[in-house]
């Protein structure tokens, strides 16, 4: 036993359980053996999880602790930890924390196992404790460890879990600056952690300090991606050697673990061969001669220049020597004379002149601080004749060389290679060569294709240049001219040098064509559901078009591939694809060939695109109306949204619309962006007094929802203007929610006529009154999948025919999807204000008539129902029977001539599954 001291602000509270039940899961893992009763031993193992660790020895009878699998019959197998006679077992922590208790799981068995020292540790033999437990002993201190030993019968522990207090002065930082690191020079430094810090201390400042006591600050520390930077107000470029000190707990992370106090030091060493010139004169390169003086100006002031000589080299042998002088009455200007030149080196040649490092100095060559000087400076002159000015189509030949990409000439094409040997020839070709390789560039038929699995737009282009895109949406491709609408494809070149083409729903595009049912294996949409070599390999080529100039369709391709089978004749049909572009519309079939014109062309481009975002179903973000009554109709409607992430409109989404209560449309809707993120606004202008609903249409918006753009689903908002709407919208008594379906058996399972005729009520306080808000949206749902929407509706007024004295509400669908009815299990989901008593009904009728916290309301409601029909008739007092000679009543209360087989009725005031 080991002890040590924590002071009360440096401790933290946490836990770890060892789960034995998962040896896979150990650290380290441990690989059990398959069958009953083996073992596997881990006396050698210390198992660790955080601070904590698990150790074993093995006492007289070195059985030492076991991994142990158990198999029962069919039932999968289990595993623990099993501690045999005499073994010691040790639970320890690390890292300065603290014992607070050990404890093994309910399900473990506790053997004879007890604690080596009783000054150590002692059972917390409770009932409480399950006798399960350890704690350590009253007097020991700070405790780091506790031995056991099983004395008799084995211990099997299935998980443990051990209590300790850790030093919260933990996390440990690396930074981008490595500990002695020498750097030019100091703006800040970050520092990494193994988690995300989330607080600083502003009152434990961290500070950078010089060796030689210049500099003492303290820097700006600021948390980014859970990591801190330290940043400086200025940037250092003083050579020392500095410090930057962290006291402990200086940066906290969310579980309240800080730093350990750490320091980091490193050099700065301001690099020195930074004074260059800014221009030489006579410029490097080619000239007619060299005159005896070269010239460099510089930025700044020159101090000094050495005198070393400087050697002149021509085609690489010493020619001559050189001076560099400061030149008189200019201090930025620096002269390198040539010994023994009287007058211009004209003699044809290569010259090159290599001034050394630390030869031209700043104007302080004696501060070693402030010292600057050249780094190595290499002239190089050729005295040659001119060369010839290049001809026209000279000038043509290297420019097209520039053109790469795809649709023209490969870099290793033999169009390109021997229109570049004539280029960069000695001897100038004539420029009757060069046309004839220009004319095979621009033929070419070796040319780039699309790349494996980079994303493209794919465009057609006609004889005046006129671009029609190919549009991807609802599993559809189609020719438009917006660039911004192009759909996305993904390549792959195939072994057989055709293309294959994906959209990011993995459908697969198809020679394109406007025809349906004439061809088994295409159709009208361009793409199909899975890949069909036969017609998703499409061969695309130089566009090379009979009578057309093949520089009109240079870096173009042609589209060919197959239609699939003629439904008549039962042969194979292929095609060019071919594109109006007076009619934007596909024109392609077999009798047609390439065609390049300034309606008809079916040359094609391409546009390198990044992936389009993946597909994500529409979500739906909670939003709010606001205000929720309107004054007047010259009041501003604002729709704002809780998300945490941007939402902004889709402006390619229309068709917001105003109803009243009874449905009617009443005019269009344009959303508007506010200053404010998230916020909304629409004009209400032309409205009179009454209620009202705001219906957006599914896409209307666009949020980032796990790191995906996700279009919204449709919006409903409820409001109203004028009177019906004057008053306080706000502190309504949600606690009207006792309600029951009308013809509810009970039991947890209904037939599947349930929803035909969804009537809920009072079961008791009748005079309270059962009034629903028809604007409000009711929606059933798959029970596990609530963006699985099977129906929605609205609660309107209902009369119960054989009890009209219940108040009652049915609910009238908007939409229904007949998969309702399956066997399966939905959600009915009411929202909060949906139903509410009289006063609610008043209110809805004026607004102004009551306060709204005199209005009992429903708080939002979520109905279960299992759709089971024999199930349902298991609720009690259900009678079977398989007569129906007496009056019958269905569930509902509705009057039945003939029942059916597995349906509930009632008859003679009882339930009765009908099974005739």
């Amino acid at each position: 036993m080991s002890l040590i001291s924590l002071t009360a602000s440096a401790q933290i509270n946490d836990s770890r359980t060892i789960d034995f039940t998962n040896p896979t899961g150990l650290t380290p893992s441990v690989t059990p053996m398959h069958g009953n009763a083996q073992i596997v031993m881990v006396t050698d193992k210390v198992f660790e999880s955080g601070p904590v660790r698990i150790s074993f020895k093995n006492g007289s009878v070195a059985t030492g602790a076991q991994i142990v699998t158990t198999k029962r019959g069919d039932n999968p197998e289990t595993y623990n930890l099993r501690i045999t006679s005499t073994t010691f077992f040790t639970v320890s922590v690390v890292d300065g924390a603290v014992l607070k208790s050990i404890q093994l799981s309910e399900d473990s068995f506790v053997g004879d196992l007890s604690v080596t020292s009783e000054d150590a540790a002692k059972g917390d033999f409770t009932e409480t404790s399950a006798y399960r437990t350890w704690v350590p002993a009253d007097g020991a201190g700070d405790v780091t460890n506790i031995t056991f030993i099983n004395s008799g019968s084995s211990t099997e522990i299935k998980k443990l879990t051990v209590e300790y207090v850790a030093k919260s002065d933990i996390l440990v930082a690396t930074t981008d600056i490595a500990d002695s690191k020498t750097i030019d020079s100091f703006t800040s430094m970050t520092l990494d952690f193994d988690s995300n810090i989330t607080t600083i201390d502003s009152s434990k400042p961290v500070m950078l300090t010089s060796a030689d006591g210049t500099v003492s600050k303290q820097l700006t520390a600021i948390i980014s991606d859970g990591n801190v930077v330290l940043k400086s107000d200025a940037t250092i470029e003083h050579d020392d050697t500095y410090t930057v000190s962290i006291a402990a707990n200086t940066f906290m992370d969310a579980m309240g673990y800080g730093n350990k106090q750490a320091s980091f030091s490193f050099k700065v060493l301001v690099p020195k061969n930074t004074f260059t010139y800014n221009t030489v004169t006579p410029a490097p390169g080619r000239v007619d001669e060299i005159t005896g003086e070269i010239t460099l100006a510089f930025p700044k002031a020159v101090g000094k220049v050495t005198d070393k000589a400087i050697i002149i080299n021509k085609d690489g042998e010493p020619l001559r020597q050189a001076k560099l002088s400061k030149v008189d009455g200019n201090d930025k200007l620096v002269s390198l004379k040539f010994d023994g030149v009287t007058s211009a080196i004209t003699e044809l040649g290569e010259y090159s002149i290599v001034i050394p490092e630390q030869s031209i100095f700043n104007a302080f060559p004696d501060d070693a601080q402030l010292v600057r000087y050249n780094p190595e400076i290499k002239l190089d002159y050729v005295i040659s004749n001119a060369p010839p000015e290049d001809s026209e189509t000279m000038k043509q030949a290297k420019q097209l060389l520039t053109v790469e990409g795809i649709g023209y000439p490969s870099a290793t094409s033999a169009a390109r290679t021997a229109l570049k040997a004539l280029v960069e020839a000695e001897t100038v070709p004539s420029d009757a060569d060069l046309r004839t390789a220009i004319a095979a560039f621009y033929a070419d038929a070796a040319v780039t294709l699309p790349t494996t699995d980079k994303w493209y737009k794919i465009y057609n282009v006609n004889a005046n240049g006129s671009k029609l895109y190919l549009e991807y949406a609802d599993g559809k491709v189609s020719i438009g001219s917006n660039a911004a609408k192009a759909g996305a494809f993904k390549a792959t070149q195939n072994a057989d040098g055709t293309m294959s083409f994906c959209t990011n729903d993995g459908k697969y595009l198809h020679v394109l064509t406007a025809m349906d049912g004439k061809y088994i294996g295409t159709s009208s949409s361009n793409v199909t559901s899975t890949y069909d070599a036969a017609v998703n390999n499409i061969t695309f080529a130089r566009a090379i078009v009979n009578g057309v100039d093949n520089d009109k369709t240079f870096g173009l391709l042609s589209m060919h591939g197959s239609l699939g089978t003629d439904v008549v004749m039962s042969t194979p049909a292929s095609a060019y694809a071919l594109v109006s572009h007076n009619a934007a519309s596909i024109v392609t079939s077999p009798e047609y060939s390439l065609v390049f014109t300034a309606n008809i062309s079916g040359a094609f481009g391409f546009a390198e695109t990044v992936k389009p975002e993946d597909v994500v179903p529409p979500v739906d973000l909670e939003c709010s109306i606001s205000p929720e009554v309107a004054d007047n109709d010259k009041t501003m409607m604002k729709l704002s949204f809780s998300s945490t992430s941007k939402v902004v409109l889709n402006n390619e989404v229309q068709g917001a619309y105003i109803k009243d209560e009874k449905g009617n449309k009443m005019g269009d809707v344009v959303l508007k962006t506010t200053a404010t993120d998230n916020v909304f606004e629409f004009s209400i202008v032309g409205l009179e007094n009454g209620s009202y609903s705001i219906v957006i249409p599914e896409g209307s918006f666009k949020a980032t929802v796990d790191g995906k753009v996700a279009l919204t689903k449709a919006i409903v908002k409820s409001f109203a203007v004028g009177k019906s709407g004057a008053g306080d919208t706000e502190g309504f008594d949600y606690s009207y929610n006792i309600l029951a379906r009308w013809g509810d058996t009970g039991g947890i399972y209904v037939d599947d006529q349930v929803f035909v005729n969804y009537v809920l009520t009072l079961p008791y306080n009748w005079d309270k009154g059962l009034v629903a808000d028809p604007t409000k949206q009711v929606i059933i749902t798959d029970l596990f999948s609530a963006s699985s929407v099977k129906a929605t509706g609205h609660f309107e007024s209902y009369v119960i025919p054989e009890a009209p004295q219940y108040p009652a509400v049915r609910l009238v669908y908007d939409s229904y999807e007949p998969s309702i009815v399956s066997g399966s299990s939905y959600a009915v989901i009411i929202e909060k204000a949906t139903l509410g008593d009289n006063n609610f009904g008043k209110y809805l009728e004026d607004r102004t008539s009551v306060s709204p916290s005199e209005c009992k309301v429903n708080n939002k409601m979520v109905l279960q129902y299992h759709i089971d029909n024999y199930q349902a008739a298991a609720v009690e007092g259900v009678e079977v029977d398989s007569t129906g000679d007496e009056k019958v009543v269905d569930l509902l209360g509705r009057q039945v001539k003939t029942m059916k087989k597995g349906q509930l009725y009632i008859v003679k005031g009882k339930k009765v599954l009908y099974n005739d």
